[in-house]
């Protein structure tokens, strides 16, 4: 019975004591912050940033372009596209011989 009182008073007296500690630490860490709060700050404060003005239409406009019309350009390409097509037929049918309606080549 006598190790069972010893072994309860030694696991109070171990709380007793964690929970002292804890508690001075607490109160340490608080009284610092408070010290810390109540001096004054180190640097100077800054001043305020000056504000930036935003034309809400050209911010518009910015972030959505108008839409340019490419149909023009699209048409020149086609047709460029086309003319070299017929120059290059034109440029073959040019090297082959030509054969009129009796079977000899015109020239």
């Amino acid at each position: 019975m006598g190790v069972i009182v010893k072994l309860l008073l030694a696991f109070g007296a171990g709380w007793a004591l964690l929970v002292g500690a804890q508690h001075l630490w607490t109160t340490a860490m608080v009284e610092q912050v408070a010290a810390a709060a109540r001096q004054p700050a180190p640097l100077p404060q800054a001043p305020p940033v000056a504000s930036i003005e935003i034309n809400p239409e050209e911010l518009r406009k910015a972030l959505a372009p108008p839409q340019i019309d490419t149909r023009e350009g699209e048409r020149l390409g086609v047709e460029s596209a086309a003319r070299q097509i017929d120059m290059m037929r034109r440029n073959a049918l040019s090297h082959v011989p030509v054969y009129g309606p009796n079977g000899l080549p015109r020239h």
